[in-house]
């Protein structure tokens, strides 16, 4: 019974352990899956074996809980190496993610102790108690949810692309306090006590130092929202600019069409036709500079597409436009623009995962009434979609593929009444949303 109870201890935490480590990487493993988890599985079946036998036969006596702590940590090690190995990530990521993960093993620790202590819960001369085993389980059932999101944090910090010195920097909270954590599980060696105060401290610092990092996070991901808001605000500007510019061009161009007409009648006249011929191709070759093709009556679409023609062409990617919309729509102009730019931005992101090719995006953009319609589709790599806590109901572990541009989308479409919905399948990636453009009159008539 002893053995088993250890088996159940050492397993309720490295599993747990394990699971909050992955989570934010689940889909980024450079080995496969199977391996990986083979191997894991592996180095817990030869380390539980000694695990359980020091605590079923008591021939080390007071140095029982010390060893059994040495060899949870050389799990812990030899996991470690596993997960830097098998996870396709900058290092300063996978640490953080490690250290924070440990730090919050510390706290379930820490917290179970002071349980026992203050309660003056029964125990025995060996570690893991069954009411030990049973809050233990308890409290990784309650903590899991607001560790799950803060791991969300995390992985919407990776998309970000941080610079490696800001996740070590993050770091030292966790690092710090797993060595002075490890100190009070060593009584015997260490002058440490068993009074109430050490895992009293121990949970206070954990707590604050989980507030902490998510504040922090909350606030990244904010002024990361603030930056692409920006981004997209200087790509609508620049967009009117071009726009502004191709008219400009354009005027110059129809003022040019009269003489060109006179100079081509005059070698017609002088039956010169080397000339004409040398001269059409002189405008044909000047042609080849005039702005893109029309999509739409739309200025700021038919400025956004070209930008997007032009990229996908330069990255030997198949681009098709379906566009019929009104010449004016009734949305703004900064929504229109984040909304489609984002989407164009990773339709053309996801085909760089895919060989050239399968490289292709179709976009459909209709409008009727007070109704604008999207759908993008486009070739994507299925393994290199980075999973998500899914904040839409229909987009679900796939939705943080695309980073914070689907965020915008998807918040550009709630404020319009709209509906976003992603879809994953056969090496395809599909978005679609229809959008309510209703008035500022008529929503002032409905309320």
């Amino acid at each position: 019974m002893i053995a088993a109870r250890y088996i159940c201890g050492f397993s309720l935490q490295i599993f747990i352990y394990a699971f909050f480590c992955l989570y934010p990487f689940w889909n980024r493993f450079r080995i496969s899956r199977k391996k990986a988890v083979i191997t894991a599985l592996s180095v817990f079946a030869v380390l539980s074996v000694p695990f359980a036998l020091v605590g079923q036969f008591d021939f080390t006596g007071v140095y029982e809980e010390p060893l059994c702590n040495l060899i949870f940590y050389l799990a812990v090690a030899f996991f470690l190496v596993l997960y830097i190995k098998a996870i396709n990530v900058r290092l300063s990521e996978k640490l953080f993610v490690f250290f924070v993960v440990m730090s919050y093993g510390f706290f379930v620790t820490r917290l179970i102790s002071f349980l026992f202590i203050a309660f003056e819960l029964p125990m025995d001369n060996h570690m893991y108690p069954p009411a030990a085993l049973l809050m233990t389980l308890i409290i990784n059932l309650a903590t899991a949810k607001p560790i799950m999101l803060l791991m969300d944090r995390v992985r919407m910090m990776t998309d970000a692309n941080l610079e490696a010195r800001i996740w070590l920097t993050l770091c030292v909270v966790p690092v710090l306090f797993v060595p002075i954590a490890s100190a009070a599980f060593f009584p015997e060696i260490l002058p440490f006590g068993n009074d109430i105060m050490i895992p009293l401290y121990s949970i206070i610092f954990t707590v604050f130092a989980f507030i902490v990092y998510a504040v922090i996070f909350r606030v990244m991901g904010y002024i990361r929202l603030q930056q692409e808001e920006y981004r997209i605000a200087e790509l609508l500007l620049e967009g009117y600019r071009n726009q502004a510019e191709s008219n400009e061009r354009i005027r110059e161009i129809h003022h040019d069409v009269k003489h060109h007409l006179n100079v081509l009648s005059a070698y017609m006249e002088q039956k010169d036709y080397t000339g004409a011929e040398q001269y059409l191709q002189n405008i044909a070759q000047a042609a080849n500079h005039l702005p893109g093709a029309a999509y739409t009556a739309h200025p700021l679409i038919n400025s956004i597409l070209a930008k997007f023609e032009s990229r996908a062409e330069q990255a030997g990617i198949r681009a098709q436009f379906d566009v019929v919309v009104d010449s004016a729509l009734n949305m703004d102009d900064v929504d229109l623009c984040s909304a489609l730019a984002n989407m164009l931005e990773n339709a053309v992101e996801g085909c760089a995962h895919v060989s050239q090719q399968q490289r292709y995006i179709k976009l459909k953009l209709y409008s009727k009434g007070n109704f604008l319609y999207f759908c993008c589709e486009n070739s994507c790599d299925e393994g290199s979609l980075k999973s998500s806590s899914g904040r839409f109901a229909t987009i679900k572990r796939d939705a943080d593929a695309h980073g914070y541009g689907l965020r915008i989308i998807g918040r550009i479409a709630e404020k319009y009444n709209g509906i976003l919905t992603t879809q994953v399948r056969d090496g395809v990636f599909t978005l679609t949303t229809n959008l309510c453009l209703v008035s500022e009159t008529e929503e002032q008539g409905v309320k």
